[in-house]
């Protein structure tokens, strides 16, 4: 199965390491815990990181991003909506329950978590564990793209 991810270039490096959310917590990770956040889709990676810029531009995000998209072998945990917390999509703050979930997954030694998109919850988002000892075997990597958005995305938001 293919995840993606848009990744910025200055980390270009290092694009499946969970270092960004190790030093930036996200609804799923807290602070200190590695985590690579992917998703199904080429677009719905583009959705998740656009809801999180505080300004967009084509140009900044040609610029500054590119898809690295990677090939995983299989999900090991697939999360159904229903058994989420009720706070899971909260918008103003991230939920300290959602980050013990994320961590608890990684704890039991998945490698693989779908969990639903806050911004789609009908969609799906991959969480990777860097960390995993199979992470290198389960999960290739491959080339960085150039994102080729549709300049009528961001036209129409101004």
């Amino acid at each position: 199965m293919r995840v993606y991810r848009l990744n910025p270039k200055r980390h270009r490096a290092t694009p499946y390491s969970g270092l960004g959310a190790s030093s930036d917590p996200g609804r799923w990770n807290p602070s200190g815990a590695p985590m690579v956040y992917t998703s199904g889709t080429e677009s719905l990676a583009f959705l998740e990181l656009f809801v999180h810029l505080p300004t967009v531009t084509l140009q900044s995000l040609d610029r500054e991003y590119e898809v690295v998209p990677a090939d995983i072998d299989k999900v090991d945990f697939a999360v159904d909506l229903a058994h989420l917390p009720l706070d899971w999509r909260d918008l103003t703050s991230i939920p300290s329950t959602t980050q013990q979930l994320g961590t608890d997954w990684m704890k039991q030694g998945h490698l693989v978590v779908s969990v639903p998109s806050a911004v789609f919850p009908s969609e799906r988002n991959y969480l990777i564990n860097p960390k995993h000892p199979n992470f290198s075997a389960r999960c290739q990597v491959q080339p960085p793209q150039p994102i080729f958005s549709d300049p009528r995305i961001i036209g129409r938001i101004r």
